[in-house]
């Protein structure tokens, strides 16, 4: 759904003005091979957090790293906002340095337009043990226990 709204192609315009090719599907490779080399206009993606803290998502598109930062994105600013908030001891300081890092890729350059977040919600039983939710959803049955007492 999300990519028929934006099919539309007689609506979107370049930065210069000219026609935006209509969207199409590819396949995974031709895809990525496109996104590396920055050969396209307009790109659905998502990336996976690698833990839960707003560095994880923001340092991605800084301008150093080439290798994540697969829109070309390049802001001195908010280069130096993300660095200086990676850095920050003061945890009130430091977000409000990643909103403003935010604000700079989201709202001012709008090198990014979030969609949607995927939510998943795990349950399990108190009695079980050593299982720890994370950003990834990846969950290793190592250290699992079961620790039921003698009345459950």
């Amino acid at each position: 759904m999300i990519c028929v709204a934006i099919a539309d192609s007689k609506r979107l315009k370049g930065a210069g003005g000219e026609s935006v090719h209509p969207l199409r599907h590819l396949e995974r490779g031709v895809f990525y091979d496109k996104l590396n080399d920055l050969r396209y206009q307009i790109a659905r993606s998502d990336w996976t957090l690698e833990y839960s803290d707003p560095r994880s998502a923001l340092e991605k598109f800084t301008t150093h790293n080439q290798m994540n930062n697969l829109t070309g994105f390049q802001h001195s600013l908010y280069d130096q906002l993300v660095a200086a908030a990676s850095a920050q001891q003061s945890r009130e300081l430091r977000w409000r340095q990643f909103r403003q890092a935010e604000e700079i890729i989201i709202g001012e350059q709008a090198a990014l337009i979030p969609l949607f977040t995927n939510v998943s919600i795990n349950m399990w039983q108190p009695y079980v043990k050593g299982l720890h939710d994370n950003a990834r959803l990846y969950y290793s049955i190592r250290s699992v226990r079961l620790e039921r007492d003698q009345r459950q």
